[in-house]
């Protein structure tokens, strides 16, 4: 019983890429489908940011250099779109 209560008493932080998961079945559900693709596909960059993160990290890049080089070709595409 002891371990129940430690358990709750625990706060829980789900990531990211869950909550936006879970916002998108609740917009589903609300027949939103613009916004529950939005947020579905937000949810998938996310999780491959965090994927290619960690592979990086794994390999030896320092996390700085991978989430700078992943903010700079976000600036890039996006000069390009204009």
């Amino acid at each position: 019983m002891d371990l129940f209560f430690r358990v709750l008493i625990k706060p829980y932080r789900i990531t990211l890429y869950y909550e936006l998961i879970l916002i998108a079945q609740v917009e589903l559900k609300r027949r939103n489908y613009h916004i529950a693709i939005l947020e579905a596909e937000t949810a998938f960059e996310v999780y491959i940011a965090n994927i290619l993160l960690e592979a990086l990290v794994a390999l030896g890049v320092a996390k700085n250099q991978v989430l700078a080089d992943m903010e700079d070709s976000i600036v890039t595409h996006k000069c390009n779109l204009t």
